[in-house]
């Protein structure tokens, strides 16, 4: 399937910081739909997918059983970098996106940046 729009949306978040790694469009149950790398970092698309699903599934849980409301963004702050997740739609999918960067951006920029991203997406209109 083609995906140019989709690229050329992360293509242009990405030239928004260097200190945006990865950029990666996953379905709700897991598989890879597009991931764009920053020059200096790699990881496995498929593991990243998984990872990004369970992890905004559980977040969606939580959010549900203990704040009885919706998830808008999963962050996970570290010593080196952030990862935001933010679920979205891509066409009629329930899709996950997912915004890796060093800690040199702002946590309220990278999701400023994600949430953008993800709105964006949600207004492709795709079969997927």
């Amino acid at each position: 399937m083609d995906h140019k729009q989709l690229n050329l949306l992360i293509k242009r978040t990405m030239n928004e910081s260097t200190a945006i790694k990865v950029i990666s469009l996953s379905t709700a149950d897991g598989f890879n739909v597009c991931t764009e790398f920053g020059d200096d970092y790699r990881v496995e698309k498929e593991k990243l997918s998984a990872v990004s699903s369970s992890l905004a599934s559980l977040s969606n849980a939580a959010c549900k059983q203990i704040l009885k409301t919706r998830l808008k963004a999963t962050i996970i702050e570290s010593i080196d970098g952030n990862l935001i997740f933010i679920k979205t739609k891509y066409g009629k999918s329930d899709s996950v996106l997912c915004l890796i960067a060093s800690s040199e951006l702002l946590v309220g920029k990278a999701r400023y940046y994600a949430r953008q991203l993800a709105l964006s997406i949600h207004e492709i209109a795709v079969d997927i």
